[in-house]
């Protein structure tokens, strides 16, 4: 009795059973991107469509048979995640006698990377994923990139932005990857006035140096510093070479360059919980100065007079 293969057997209601199998199965392998390799670590996880004449499937077996079809190419081919994920599910297919097998591979790769301002050597994981389904006659694949750290983060029209400044400009020993800001920006313009002449004459039109302060840009998140991409990585204090990595639109990038190139600025950190806005304002020297002034103070503020009241 014990002999028989219970979940081979015909059972006694022919109903075919789909998507049985396992998930997260954790296994190194050895595997080829472009022109490199690696060994990695993946998580797979395997279905299998059975035949109605078939009971069930042994999934103790699963993972065993894993080993043996990573085994037959790892010591000596290294492939592409989806042909590994075509060669297991083949190799499930016949030995599960099923009908259709589906198998999953989501492994982290290491790709090079080189820091934008020292120039140094680090890495990147991506997460790549190869989808394949394995029938008697035909094995379809598919790869797929699970993007990390920045570019995971751009979608539409969202930008990636850097931008250097001293350590007061960026709140160094403060800001770190996550934090939210608003940039404030002081420019310098010019308006022209009009000077009035002698008697009878018209007047002429002068240019008059005008300088305003207004938040340009709020809510920008921080994708990452020169401290470093993790959420406690702080911007170093001693740092002569500190920057910062914006998330903002195309359309904002265009004004926060403008502001960059052109005046002078600083990031102000916004609360973790529940930030709120004050009302859009510019600044002037006149609403600086003047503001809480009764009329006559304020006159004198911007005429040079002494108020009568």
């Amino acid at each position: 009795m014990f002999g028989n293969d219970l979940q081979a057997s015909t059972p006694e209601v022919r109903i075919g059973l789909s998507r049985a199998g396992v998930t997260g199965v954790q296994k190194a392998v050895r595997m080829r991107h472009g022109d490199d390799e690696a060994l990695v670590a993946a998580e797979i996880d395997c279905f299998v469509d059975l035949d109605p004449a078939q009971k069930g499937v042994h999934m103790s077996r699963f993972p065993e048979l894993f080993e043996e079809a990573i085994d037959e190419v790892v010591m000596g081919e290294k492939l592409l995640v989806e042909h590994l994920a075509g060669h297991i599910a083949e190799h499930i297919l016949g030995r599960q006698k099923a009908i259709r097998a589906e198998v999953r591979i989501a492994a982290r790769y290491p790709l090079e990377r080189t820091t934008p301002v020292t120039g140094l050597r680090t890495q990147e994981l991506v997460t790549l994923i190869g989808v394949a389904a394995a029938a008697e006659l035909h094995t379809r694949r598919a790869i797929g990139v699970e993007a990390t750290g920045i570019r995971a983060q751009l979608k539409g029209t969202t930008r990636a932005v850097q931008i250097a400044g001293d350590g007061n400009q960026l709140l160094a020993g403060t800001l770190r990857p996550g934090d939210r800001i608003d940039v404030v920006a002081n420019l310098e313009y010019k308006v022209s006035d009009v000077v009035a002449g002698g008697a009878g004459s018209a007047g002429s039109a002068a240019d008059v140096d005008r300088v305003a302060t207004r938040i340009i840009l709020r809510d920008i998140k921080v994708l990452k510093t020169s401290g470093g991409a993790g959420t406690s990585a702080k911007i170093s204090r001693a740092s002569n070479s500190s920057w910062v990595i914006l998330a903002v639109t195309d359309g904002q990038a265009q004004k926060l360059f403008f502001v960059v190139q052109n005046g002078e600025w600083t990031l102000q950190l916004r609360p973790t919980l529940r930030a709120a806005d004050s009302p859009e304002s510019v600044e002037t020297i006149e609403t600086v100065l003047g503001d809480g002034l009764k009329l006559g103070q304020f006159r004198q503020l911007y005429a040079g007079r002494t108020p009568r009241d």
